[in-house]
């Protein structure tokens, strides 16, 4: 429903780099700008190793944010933001950590797909999504596969935080998902270098049920303030 893209950022005003972005991805769009809803996030400056300073924007038709602000007003609820998923998670693993400086990895699974992020002193550093099949976890036959194809898709973007980022792994993953009845942690864990732990509810005052699983983004956005 979003895309985002990355940018050199524009030389400009601070005030002025969401209005200068928005026209630097006109090209990069397969419809009209006009129709476009933009905003941007700066990427971390401790990341950049030498290179241009970035930004990410982020755009969405406008007709999808007309629906979805449709949708919550005629549910009688008050919209207080719109966010997207891979900044919800940040402000997830935020809460994870009581030293904002400690880098974070923490992995979401739910059925169909993944999201991992990287986040350090409130910053998302890096966000990767991938296919993942929970019917092919449950299938024996199929399994080792699903985990091997899982823990290479961790591994990888551990090395990628280091090695391109210039950043200290984390000595631990967060995982949450896909299932509670699923021991994936343990199957995980000896597959990657990181241990593998479950998310902290208590910050959240969540259950681990398939419940909280599926509403985990929507969480998230509510702890918007904690990456302030």
């Amino acid at each position: 429903q979003y895309k985002t893209y990355s940018i050199d950022k524009p030389q400009v005003e601070d005030s002025e780099v969401p209005d200068a972005a928005r026209w630097r991805v006109k090209d990069m769009l397969d419809f009209d700008l006009d129709d476009a809803i933009t905003d941007v996030y700066e990427f971390p400056v401790d990341a950049l190793r030498g290179r241009t300073a970035q930004v990410n924007v982020v755009i969405c038709r406008r007709t999808i944010i007309q629906g979805l602000v449709s949708l919550v007003n005629d549910s009688g609820m008050a919209l207080e933001s719109i966010d997207i998923a891979e900044l919800c998670l940040r402000n997830v693993a935020v809460t994870q950590v009581s030293d904002p400086e400690r880098p974070v990895a923490m992995l979401y699974l739910r059925r169909g797909a993944g999201i991992m992020v990287f986040v350090k002193d409130h910053s998302l550093y890096l966000a990767r999504h991938f296919d993942f099949s929970t019917e092919a976890l449950n299938e024996p036959s199929q399994q080792e596969q699903v985990i091997q194809q899982l823990a290479l898709e961790v591994q990888r973007s551990f090395d990628y935080f280091e090695s391109q980022l210039g950043q200290r792994p984390p000595g631990e993953l967060i995982l949450f998902g896909p299932d509670p009845s699923t021991p994936l942690a343990n199957m995980l864990g000896g597959s990657i270098t990181a241990k593998v732990i479950g998310l902290d509810l208590n910050p959240l005052n969540m259950e681990n049920d398939l419940e909280a699983i599926n509403a985990l983004v929507s969480v998230g956005a509510m702890y918007r303030g904690e990456r302030d």
